[in-house]
């Protein structure tokens, strides 16, 4: 009984320490500041020597603050035209594409890859009816990355770089490797799929897909899966972990899935047409929303998880993206009408950073002074 006891009370510290915590962060005061709140956080990244060349955006009241800073530099060498790698949040892109495509009548949710690709690929049984749904929203059963295709991932440098279709092809044959059909399991093989269907359904590449339907509609001109050669001193250099300059990531075949480029500029017009209820592309776009109070993932979108209900952010819809040398963040609150975007050319998870960033957007008012009108 002695040891239970003893085993006991450091549980219950614990516990009473994290109530207190989670208490005082949903009775926090506004300061009416938040600007200065986004300077000490972004002041804590490069203390900690946990960024280079970072942007941070925030949106509240119908306001846009932006914050460009550089570690090696007193004014920033980056502004809201420099290109960044946005990784996964490619994914959010992708499925939105869908929405559009779904809405135009040219596809089904519920569309199954044996009535898509069975002509084009030899599928294995359990994996024909996996939907469009399933893809976008993480529960096809598909890996991250199936072991066939590991084999030849390159993973110091440029790691989907190497892949083919072949690729594609060889593991949905016998998709040896699959879990759960329904469960959420995440995956950068299944959502570059589905751009590729996307690609194959329409006689048209991705990337114009995505210029037609999303990039021109919301003039994200500066958006794309390449970089042209006129703006390639705008493309921000990657910077692994330790901070060494690194080769940017490549994605010929998943583009789907991580292989977009973006601005400060074009991703605050993408986050703005997902915030607002009367913007080009909204409606289609609320159709790929997770509903907060019981989804944990929408059409790519991502609902809020223990992270964002610790820190009381239970109405954030998220995605976040990391590549080699580049990380990328984005959320909203449609019932705050707040946002947040960071990109940062140093590779690091940017989840639970962004998650604090959106509840201080949420908490802090702006100082009239501060106010850029959107």
């Amino acid at each position: 009984m002695q040891f239970l006891i003893v085993a006991i009370i450091p549980i219950a510290i614990t516990l009473a320490i994290i109530f207190f915590i989670k208490h005082r962060l949903a009775k926090a005061i506004d300061n009416c500041d938040l600007q200065a709140e986004l300077q000490k956080e972004a002041d804590k990244l490069f203390k900690h020597d946990l960024a280079r060349d970072l942007a941070i955006v925030a949106i509240r009241d119908g306001k846009i603050i932006e914050h460009y800073r550089s570690k090696d530099s007193a004014e920033p060498n980056i502004s809201a035209n420099s290109i960044y790698e946005i990784g996964s949040i490619s994914k959010v892109l992708t499925s939105s594409l869908l929405g559009i495509l779904v809405s135009e009548n040219r596809l089904s949710l519920d569309d199954n890859l044996q009535d898509l690709i069975g002509e084009r690929f030899e599928l294995a049984e359990h994996i024909k009816p996996i939907t469009l749904r399933q893809l976008a929203s993480h529960t096809s059963g598909i890996p991250r990355v199936p072991k066939v295709m590991l084999n030849k991932l390159e993973v110091m440098n440029n790691p989907y770089s190497t892949f083919t279709v072949d690729d594609i092809g060889e593991y949905l044959k016998t998709a040896k490797q699959y879990g759960k059909p329904g469960k959420f399991d995440y995956s950068n093989l299944g959502m570059g799929l589905l751009g590729h269907i996307m690609e194959w359904q329409t006689d048209t590449s991705l990337d114009d897909l995505m210029r037609e339907k999303i990039f021109a509609p919301l003039e994200m001109n500066s958006t794309g899966f390449t970089v042209s050669e006129d703006d390639m001193s705008l493309f921000v250099q990657a910077h692994d972990p330790k901070g060494e300059a690194t080769p940017h990531w490549d994605f010929p075949i998943l583009g789907g899935a991580g292989g977009i480029r973006s601005t400060p500029s074009d991703m605050i017009k993408f986050l703005m047409a997902n915030l607002k209820s009367n913007g080009v592309l909204s409606d289609v776009f609320a159709t790929t929303h997770p509903d907060p109070k019981k989804d944990q993932v929408g059409l790519g979108w991502m609902g809020p998880t223990i992270v964002e209900k610790f820190l009381s952010n239970k109405n954030l819809i998220w995605h976040n993206g990391l590549v080699g040398g580049h990380a990328s963040y984005i959320s909203f609150d449609k019932v705050s009408q707040t946002g947040v975007i960071i990109l940062s050319n140093k590779a690091m998870d940017l989840h639970v950073v962004g998650s604090k960033l959106s509840r201080l957007t949420r908490i802090h008012s702006l100082k009239e002074t501060t106010h850029n009108t959107v």
